[in-house]
């Protein structure tokens, strides 16, 4: 287990919280992020490799 994969299964169980109120599951994962992130600013870049998503899908 690397040091990252804690906050990504805290980020995952956020997403899957909120999808339980009709939030899509990727902003819920940046929700997530964004929650626990240091710095506090990130780029899409960032995120999205911090999240293991792509660009792309950040844009929905």
């Amino acid at each position: 287990m690397t040091d990252h994969e804690p906050l990504l299964e805290w980020v995952e169980r956020i997403a899957m919280h909120l999808a339980r109120d009709g939030v899509p599951p990727i902003a819920g994962r940046v929700l997530g992020w964004l929650m626990i992130c240091d710095p506090p600013e990130q780029s899409a870049g960032q995120i999205s490799a911090a999240i293991g998503a792509s660009r792309a899908s950040l844009t929905s």
